[in-house]
């Protein structure tokens, strides 16, 4: 009997523990495409060496895809975007459909 309620309490707390570890993960990342989309766009925005949030339409879908469409001023802009949206929390990868302006 003592065995067993030893071997029950084991295997609450591991349970208890990994839980505990998956509300952590989740609270640290974005939880949606929405606030995927809104961080990219807040990189984009703040990025000071070019121009990155005038004419880049960020979109996410729910398995944390981010797709980047639109014109880019310069090939340093587009690799700045695509560097920015790889380095999003919860971005699992970037598909990069700029057009450099001419």
């Amino acid at each position: 009997m003592a065995r067993a309620s030893l071997f029950i309490a084991a295997v609450t707390g591991c349970l208890a523990l990994t839980a505990g570890a998956g509300w952590a993960a989740a609270d640290s990342q974005p939880t949606n495409a929405q606030q995927i989309t809104n961080q990219v766009e807040q990189r984009l925005a703040a990025e000071r060496s070019v121009d990155l949030s005038r004419q880049i339409k960020v979109s996410t879908s729910a398995d944390g895809v981010v797709t980047l469409d639109g014109l880019a001023d310069s090939s340093l802009a587009e690799q700045r975007a695509v560097h920015d949206a790889q380095e999003t929390p919860g971005v699992t990868r970037v598909i990069d459909h700029l057009s450099i302006r001419q």
